[in-house]
């Protein structure tokens, strides 16, 4: 086998991994070097190839593809006994299912990765395991779990030098104390971020994207909801300029809250009918339980019980079908049964008067 070409696809492909910003462009230039990985005849090579290209797939959200290239990397660096390879196609693996809402089952491959990656003592795949236990915890309204799960990434992070997942860590640390109504040490999270971003000359179109959304959300939190809007808003544009469909998502979720809070009914039904176009395209996943409960709310501002009562049996229903799909029995909040109860008491109400009217 010839070294140099060896070494030099090598490089194109580290290139590739660091430098190009954008999934869908990564995806264009793996593709082109898979036919020469192919002639040189390294399976090494190939099967780090196979899981990138599946590592991408599943950032756009086109998971099938991304699951068939995982497959066929894992199995050729199983065969190659490539442990640091094999781990890191299993990590991308518990993205997939995450991003499926299969939450159990992301949080059993993230577990019994962090286990591997321990034995082998690789930090940083154990880093990056802790990164998505962090967010399986946030997943299941955890957060206090999820800080904690972070933290040790970041520890590990840091010790390595690591600025790329230390940045990602950041923001994720931003979204848990979000979460916690701590703004002070969301923000804290959040200026960390941005150091680390300028400090390795990190080119990250998306993680600036996400770090605007998270000062947007802040400033709703604390009721500033015009400059949460403004913040929103310019996320919404870096995440449609570089094409992360999950972090636009996010953020019109996050306009639909601003705008009902705004008195804007009309703008807040139009991001949150965006956020329903995508879910026919499998693209919302674990955040189908926020779309119905916003739709919910705003149904009920417009006085449409109904329709809102429907949308609060789907978010039912989706609880539900989680827990019962791993033979847990969900049991709702009081919160949550006394919401359902207040709209279905409104709804006999509604039903009541239109009879009368009718009469």
């Amino acid at each position: 086998m010839d070294e140099l070409p060896r070494q030099a696809l090598l490089a194109e492909l580290d290139a590739i991994s660091l430098t190009e910003p954008h999934a869908d462009q990564r995806l264009r230039r793996l593709k082109v070097l898979l036919p020469k990985v192919r002639q040189l005849g390294d399976e090494a090579l190939l099967a780090r190839l196979f899981i990138e290209q599946g590592k991408n797939h599943a950032l756009l959200f086109e998971f099938a593809e991304a699951q068939t290239l995982l497959n066929e990397g894992i199995r050729l660096a199983t065969r190659l006994e490539l442990s640091g390879l094999l781990l890191e196609g299993r990590l991308a693996q518990g993205g997939i299912h995450y991003g499926n809402g299969d939450f159990f089952r992301a949080l059993e491959v993230w577990l019994k990765t962090l286990e591997e990656a321990s034995k082998f003592s690789q930090m940083n795949l154990c880093a990056q395991a802790y990164v998505g236990i962090g967010k399986v915890y946030y997943a299941f309204d955890d957060f206090s779990s999820a800080v904690r799960a972070h933290a040790m990434a970041q520890e590990i992070a840091n010790g390595l030098g690591d600025l790329r997942l230390s940045c990602e860590i950041a923001i994720n640390l931003a979204a848990d104390y979000y979460r916690l109504h701590d703004t002070a040490s969301s923000m804290a999270s959040i200026i960390q971020a941005q150091q680390i971003m300028a400090q390795g000359k990190l080119d990250l179109p998306e993680w600036d994207g996400e770090i605007s959304s998270y000062i947007g959300l802040i400033h709703f939190e604390q009721g500033d909801y015009e400059r949460a809007e403004a913040h929103l808003l310019s996320a919404l544009a870096i995440l449609r300029a570089c094409g992360s469909v999950w972090g636009q998502v996010h953020v019109q979720l996050a306009l639909g809250r601003t705008y009902l809070k705004l008195g804007d009914p009309r703008r807040a039904s139009d991001y949150l009918k965006e956020v329903v176009a995508q879910q026919s395209l499998g693209v919302v996943g674990g955040m189908q339980v926020q779309t119905e409960e916003l739709l919910a709310g705003l149904l009920v501002e417009q006085g449409d019980y109904q329709g809102a009562l429907h949308h609060y049996k789907r978010l039912q229903q989706l609880q539900s079908e989680q827990f019962r799909s791993h033979g847990t029995t969900l049991r709702l909040s009081k919160h949550m049964l006394g919401r359902l109860a207040d709209l279905e008491f409104r709804l006999q109400l509604e039903r009541y008067r239109l009879q009368l009217a009718s009469e």
